[in-house]
């Protein structure tokens, strides 16, 4: 990201492609002739530029791209607007026109090259700026700017092809419910005469401290600047105290192609896991997503995103799923405090059973807020909350009932990076289950420490 100097720098820059921007020929006529409605349009975007107000002058003037495209003063404005609000690729095609019309005017050829190189074409990015420092006595602070964007292009460039990354991590702590049970140890069953049973240990929630155990490993491979595939495998061992029939492994393996660089971004990928209960093997994941991301300008960041997985039990078939979610997330940068943060997402998808689960298909609906600001340095604090409705459509045998359950999750966490490579936290965090079959009705609280290695 660029800092609060080289930010300067361009808004300097400007001015002075503002003054050396080549003049029109008949401006000295100007002062006789009355206003048009579009001249006051693009005089009212130069203001709103000059005030640093570059998203409202986009949105003034985009409008009138079909009617003006080709006028070089329009082009230009919009050009810049497009570029200062976030829209690279519309600013690129803007500056286009105007080069075809005037190849001599460097302040384009400039803003160009900034464009390209927020789309992530730092080869034609570097080639307009060379352009421009060939061209006779170009202002310092022009070569100031372009020798800056020439240094981070090269860095892009060489950069290498695989990039391994991986960490390892040791946490520990009390968990309230290490099986998701009801704290009930008699239900109702309508649909057995309303009969009481009474529940087994393992059915009714227990409480136990833990050790867990963690590796992430991946390699991030590119193809060109615009190209990248990633492979990536985690695992991870919990271990009770007392509990062990509740101690669960996990494995999975990621991998995903990705297309475009920093202000858009595709991926498709595919995922594959299992987990196992007690040494046994509970259940298998196989799915595939995309996302897309899309930066709005250096500030927000908006996604889609869409997975579909399968789900399967093999000592418990009945309860096997297919399930597909998809949503959108929203990331803010605050202009306050380090680091700031505010992140929102909502989502929504279909879960369809496969081997006549007991509740049958169910509707998904969920809504995620988080927040994160980093007061010191070497300090960051998390804290997010997040519901999720479930809402099933086949009435449960037992119980009489079609199920509905509401949960609610909120978590505080803490990190600690007191030298490189090395994190330290903690954090706590509280789920609460409500269903309208007892069964599934549970709460867990969760509090831990970690400490965390990345070893690339």
């Amino acid at each position: 990201m660029l800092n609060n100097v080289f930010i300067a720098n361009i808004i300097q820059l400007f001015l002075i492609v503002i003054f050396i921007c080549p003049a029109n020929g008949d401006a000295g006529n100007s002062k006789n002739t009355p206003s048009s409605p579009i001249t006051i349009r693009l005089s009212k975007a130069t203001s709103l530029m000059n005030a640093g107000k570059a998203n409202e002058a986009f949105e003034l003037l985009w409008p009138l791209e079909d009617e003006l495209a080709g006028n070089s003063d329009y082009d230009y404005l919009f050009g810049i607007a497009a570029l200062e609000s976030g829209h690279p690729a519309k600013a690129s095609l803007a500056l286009e026109r105007v080069l075809a019309m005037k190849p001599g005017f460097a302040g384009a050829r400039v803003d160009l090259g900034r464009a390209y190189f927020a789309i992530g074409n730092y080869r034609i990015a570097r080639k307009e700026f060379t352009l421009v420092l060939q061209q006779p006595n170009p202002p310092p602070l022009v070569k100031a700017v372009i020798n800056k964007y020439m240094v981070m292009i090269e860095e892009r460039l060489t950069k290498k092809k695989n990039q391994l990354s991986g960490w390892v991590e040791i946490s520990g702590g009390y968990d309230s419910n290490v099986n998701y049970a009801t704290a009930d140890t008699v239900i109702k069953a309508p649909g057995l005469q309303s009969a009481t049973i009474p529940l087994s240990d393992d059915n009714i929630e227990q409480d136990d401290a833990f050790l867990k155990c963690s590796i992430n490993m991946g390699l991030l491979h590119h193809f060109t600047p615009t190209v990248r595939s990633f492979v990536g495998v985690n695992g991870s061992k919990r271990f009770l105290a007392n509990e062990q029939k509740f101690e669960t492994e996990d494995a999975q393996l990621r991998t995903y192609l990705e297309f475009g660089e920093n202000i858009n971004t595709f991926r498709i990928g595919a995922v594959a896991g299992l987990s196992t209960l007690d040494q046994t093997l509970n259940s298998k994941q196989v799915g595939g997503n995309m996302v897309w991301q899309h930066a709005l300008n250096p500030s927000n960041l908006i996604t889609l995103f869409s997975q579909y997985d399968t789900f399967r039990y093999p000592d418990v078939q009945v309860n096997n799923f297919d399930q597909w979610v998809g949503g959108v997330s929203w990331i803010h940068a605050m202009p306050f405090m380090r680091a700031s943060m505010l992140a929102a997402s909502a989502y929504g998808g279909y879960a369809f059973e496969t081997e006549n689960r007991a509740d049958g298909d169910n509707s998904i609906y969920g809504l995620r807020l988080g927040y994160h600001i980093k007061p010191f340095p070497a300090i960051s604090i998390i804290a997010g909350v997040g519901e999720q409705l479930s809402d099933f459509k086949k009435e449960n045998a037992i119980f009489q009932e079609e199920r509905d359950d509401q949960q609610l999750d909120v978590r505080l966490a803490v990190n600690w990076t007191p030298i490189k490579r090395v994190s330290i936290g903690g954090m706590i965090s509280h789920v609460h289950n409500n269903s309208n079959i007892p069964i599934y009705e549970y709460r867990r609280n969760d509090v831990s420490a970690r400490i965390q290695y990345y070893f690339f």
